[in-house]
C-alpha cells in the first residue's frame, strides 16, 4: 500500500486518477485536484511507488475548465489524452461551449502537443480504446442531446482511424450513440 498525498503529486487530493503503462516500461496518472475540476494534472513512476508530479496536462483559463482525464499508449508508443471541457459559467446548458479536448506525446510524456478540440456538446469521463493499430475509439458520456429532458443521457462514440489525429464524426457533428436506452418516470420519457 503506498498513500499518495501532496507531496507525491503536487495536489492536496487526487481525484479520478487514470494509470497508464508507457512505451519505456514506465508509468503516468492522470488526476485533478478535487472533484469538480478546473485543470488536470500528471504525474510519471518508474516503479508505482515513488512519483515525479509533472504540472498540469489541461489547464483552466477564463472560458474552460477541464476534468476526468483519460489516456491510452498507443501500439506504436504514442500517448494520447483526452479530457472533458466546459464553459465556466452555465456550462449544461451551453453544449456548443462543453467537448473534449486531445493531446498527444511521442516522448512518453516529457512533452505534449497543442490540444484540439475533437467533441462539442456536454459529456463526461471520456475513455480511450485502441482496437486495432491505429484505431481509436473515444467512448464517453453524452447528455442533452435529444431536447426531451434535462436527464438525457447515453454513451457515445467517436473514433479515429489514424492514430488520434483526426476524428469521425467530426467536431460539432452527432457522435454515434453506442447505449442508449428510453425510460419514462412518473410520465415523462428520459434517455
Amino acid at each position: 500500500y503506498v498513500d499518495l498525498n501532496e507531496t507525491s503529486l503536487g495536489v492536496t487530493t487526487a481525484h479520478y486518477p487514470r494509470i497508464k503503462k508507457m512505451a519505456n516500461g514506465n508509468f503516468i496518472m492522470f488526476y485533478q485536484n478535487d472533484q469538480h475540476a478546473i485543470s488536470c494534472n500528471y504525474a510519471v513512476s518508474q516503479d508505482l511507488k515513488l512519483w515525479a508530479p509533472k504540472g498540469k496536462i489541461f489547464t483552466n483559463d477564463k472560458s474552460y475548465y477541464y476534468a476526468t482525464t483519460d489516456a491510452v499508449v498507443l501500439s506504436n508508443g504514442i500517448i494520447l489524452a483526452v479530457a472533458s471541457f466546459r464553459s465556466t459559467t452555465d456550462y449544461k446548458n451551453n453544449p456548443l461551449e462543453a467537448g473534449i479536448v486531445i493531446r498527444s506525446s511521442s516522448n512518453n510524456g516529457a512533452s505534449w502537443s497543442e490540444q484540439v478540440k475533437i467533441y462539442q456538446g456536454v459529456n463526461w469521463e471520456p475513455y480511450l480504446l485502441e482496437v486495432s493499430p491505429g484505431v481509436v475509439h473515444c467512448y464517453f458520456t453524452d447528455s442533452n442531446r435529444t431536447g426531451i429532458e434535462g436527464k438525457d443521457t447515453g454513451t457515445a462514440m467517436i473514433f479515429s482511424n489514424d492514430y488520434g489525429k483526426t476524428w469521425t464524426p467530426g467536431y460539432g457533428n452527432t457522435p454515434y450513440y453506442v447505449i442508449r436506452s428510453k425510460h419514462t418516470i412518473n410520465g415523462k420519457t428520459y434517455f
